[in-house]
Parts: structure tokens; sequence; C-alpha cells
């Protein structure tokens, strides 16, 4: 089985812990093609998997995880608030779904996105809530799998044994072995 995981830093995983070595370390009949480039956003993501699906095809299954970044950086580029900034987000992840469906066939995995800062009252974790939304709602419109690792990440958050610091990222962004082991689990329940 041949799995494109596309994304930002967490999909990479040079900062914090890889999921996906994780994935694939569980997985050993599986040949991994790891395309996760840090500070990535959703639309570079998009237009490289895009570009990437001119190319080469032969994927059994396409792991999408983006957002992140974006959500980071948009007190700097506006948006509209915290739910333009998600329905923004989740416009361009719609056009690309139904563009990559065009010329792909194989199983598509969309990844909601992890809790920022570990703080899920902050500005930026209501924009993620938000966008969460979108792409469970695009995962029922374009028949795609669910990687719910951002529901993983707020159970273990609501259970509160972190104690005053982080406890499943090494920055508040970048997932430690804790954080990256609900990533695993979570898409591999998926993608198999």
């Amino acid at each position: 089985m041949k799995v494109l995981f596309i994304g930002d830093s967490i999909v990479e995983g040079s900062i914090g812990v890889s999921f996906t070595d994780i994935v694939a370390g569980q997985n050993p009949e599986m040949t991994l093609v790891n395309h996760g480039i840090p500070g990535d956003t959703l639309p570079g993501i998009c237009r490289r998997l895009l570009a990437l699906l001119v190319r080469e095809k032969d994927f059994d299954a396409i792991v999408i995880e983006g957002g992140h970044n974006d959500i980071l950086m948009a007190p700097w580029l506006g948006g509209g608030g915290s739910q333009g900034i998600a329905e923004q987000l989740g416009s361009i992840l719609d056009q690309t779904l139904n563009r990559v469906k065009q010329v792909y066939r194989g199983r598509l995995i969309l990844a909601t996105l992890s809790c920022l800062g570990e703080e899920r009252d902050s500005r930026e974790n209501r924009i993620r809530d938000g966008l969460n939304q979108i792409i469970h709602g695009l995962a029922a419109k374009h028949g795609c799998r669910l990687g719910r690792g951002g529901e993983a990440f707020d159970a273990e958050l609501e259970k509160g044994e972190g104690g005053d610091g982080l406890s499943l990222t090494i920055d508040g962004v970048h997932i430690n072995e804790r954080g990256a082991g609900l990533y695993a689990r979570e898409v591999s329940r998926v993608l198999f």
C-alpha cells in the first residue's frame, strides 16, 4: 500500500515527534510518501497536492493535514473574524477536493487539526474549531474518511492530566510523543 501524507510541519515531523514515522513503523508493508513542509499554509498544501497528482497518481490513499499555520498567521492577514477565516480555508479545501476527485480515485483522508497552545478557549482554537467543523462537512460531502486527531487532542486536554504545562506538544503546536501517538492512532483507524 502506497500512502501520500501531505501537509505542514505536523506531517513533515522534524520538529517534535513524527506521527507519520509512527504510522510507518506500525505498518512496515506500507510505502509512506511524506510531503510535509514546515510553515506551509493550506493554500500551499492544496497547490502542491494538485501539482503532484499531475505527475503521480498511484497512491492507494492520500492523507491531507493543514491549516495550523493559516490560523497562527490570521491576526496579521485579516480575514473577517474567526468564522470568516475558517470559511475561507474551508472554501479552498472544498475547491481542491473537487479538482482532486477529477484525477484521483483512491482513498482520501482529511485530518482534523490539533489544539493550538493547548488552550481550548483561545481565539486561535475558536478558528480551529470552526475549521474542524467544516472539515467534517467536507469529508461527508466528498466521501472522504476523517482522521480525528483534533478530537483526540481535545479529549486528552479535557482530562487535565498535563498539569499546568504542555502535555501533547513541545511548544503549543508541534506534537510530542503523546500527541504524535494520538494523531497516528486516529489516522491509522481510517487508513486501512
